[in-house]
């Protein structure tokens, strides 16, 4: 016959497969990436972002990023999860010509080179706060990847300027 709630009930949880580790990473993972299509989503209907969008990767980050042996563009491409378009400065470029480390130099050399228009090597923060911060606005709505401190500090006071940095 018919079988009592409180039977039915232990039925269920017999039958409830175990949060593991790896389950429990795995959907922290899948909530993660939820929460970065949100904030992608408001970026593009508040601030007007378009596809691809474009991140400006600095010195810093190329540079933490090849000695962690960290994939960049694809633990970007993860967080984006939208068409990208990477850019790297000419002044970063020669910060990283100046470091001399040729993993890095093969790295931005993969990057599409943004012109910035400075006629003398400017620093990372200066080059890349000139660019993003055009009268108070992100005027071509750049994306920044930045170890920098600083230039995440100065870039939080301007309106619709996405920051991205490595743990």
């Amino acid at each position: 016959g018919r079988k009592s709630r409180k039977e039915e009930g232990e039925e269920v949880k017999r039958g409830r497969k175990d949060q593991t580790a790896e389950n429990v990473e795995y959907s922290m993972r899948q909530k993660r990436a939820k929460q970065y299509r949100k904030q992608i989503q408001v970026l593009k209907t508040t601030f007007k972002f378009k596809t691809p969008i474009q991140c400006v990767v600095d010195d810093s980050t190329i540079l933490e990023a090849t000695n962690a042996n960290y994939d960049l563009v694809k633990g970007m491409d993860g967080i984006v999860q939208h068409e990208t378009k990477y850019f790297v400065t000419q002044c970063c470029v020669q910060h990283l010509y100046d470091s001399e480390n040729q993993q890095a130099i093969d790295l931005a050399k993969r990057m599409e080179k943004r012109r910035c228009g400075h006629k003398d090597t400017l620093s990372s923060f200066e080059c890349i706060k000139s660019i993003t911060n055009v009268d108070g606005e992100n005027k071509y709505r750049y994306l920044v990847v930045t170890q920098d401190e600083r230039l995440r500090t100065s870039l939080r006071n301007v309106a619709g300027v996405p920051l991205c940095f490595l743990y």
